[in-house]
C-alpha cells in the first residue's frame, strides 16, 4: 500500500510539472482531429501526433532535469523498477490524453474515429513513450537510436494495423503489448543501475 502511494505521488507530481506539456498536447491534438478529412487521415494524425507527444513527455523524465523531484524519489520505498513504472505512467498518460483529445476533436467535427483507430493510438503511443524512457538514461548516438525505435515501432504499428489483412488491429496491439513489456523491463533494469537510484 505504501508503495503504491508512492507511485501515485510521484506521477501526479510529474505530471503537474509537465502542465505545459499537457495543454499543448490537449489543443494540438484536439486540433489535428478536427481537421483530418477522412478516417484514414484521423487516424494517421492521432498515431503520429500522439506517438511523438508521448515520446516528448518521456525524454522529459530524464534524470537530473527535476533535481529537486529525482532527489525526492530516491527517498521514496521503491525499488529501481517500481520507480521505472511510476515514472512510465507519466508520458503514458500524455500519450492517452492525446489520442483522446484528437478523437473528441474529430467527433466535433462530426467525423469522430473508429474506437479502434483511438485504441490502436494510445497503444502505439504508450509503447514509443516505453522504448523512448531507455534513451533518458543514455547519450550520442545511444539517445537517438532509442529514439530512432521509438518512433518506426510506432510507425510499424500503424502500417500494421491498417495493413488489409485478417486480424490486423488485434495484430497490431498484441505487438504493442510485447514490444511494450521488453521497453518497460529495459528500462527499469537500466533504472535500477543508474547512479540516480543508487
Amino acid at each position: 500500500m505504501i508503495r503504491v502511494a508512492a507511485t501515485m505521488a510521484i506521477v501526479r507530481e510529474r505530471l503537474r510539472r509537465e502542465r505545459a506539456i499537457l495543454l499543448f498536447t490537449v489543443a494540438g491534438a484536439g486540433l489535428i482531429g478536427y481537421i483530418s478529412a477522412d478516417d484514414g487521415a484521423a487516424r494517421f494524425g492521432m498515431l503520429g501526433f500522439a506517438a511523438l507527444i508521448a515520446i516528448t513527455a518521456a525524454l522529459a523524465q530524464r534524470p537530473g532535469r527535476m533535481r529537486a523531484l529525482d532527489a525526492i524519489e530516491r527517498a521514496a520505498p521503491l525499488f529501481g523498477r517500481e520507480l521505472a513504472r511510476a515514472r512510465a505512467l507519466v508520458p503514458a498518460a500524455v500519450g492517452i490524453v492525446a489520442t483522446l483529445a484528437a478523437w473528441l476533436g474529430s467527433a466535433l467535427a462530426h467525423r469522430p474515429a473508429s474506437g479502434t483507430d483511438w485504441l490502436i493510438a494510445s497503444a502505439a503511443a504508450v509503447v514509443s513513450a516505453l522504448i523512448a524512457l531507455s534513451a533518458t538514461l543514455r547519450e550520442g548516438i545511444a539517445l537517438a537510436a532509442y529514439v530512432g525505435l521509438a518512433m518506426t515501432c510506432a510507425a510499424v504499428v500503424f502500417a500494421t494495423a491498417a495493413a488489409h489483412v485478417r486480424f490486423a488491429p488485434a495484430i497490431a496491439l498484441f505487438m504493442c503489448a510485447i514490444a511494450g513489456y521488453v521497453a518497460l523491463r529495459q528500462y527499469g533494469e537500466l533504472l535500477a543501475r543508474h547512479d540516480d537510484v543508487g
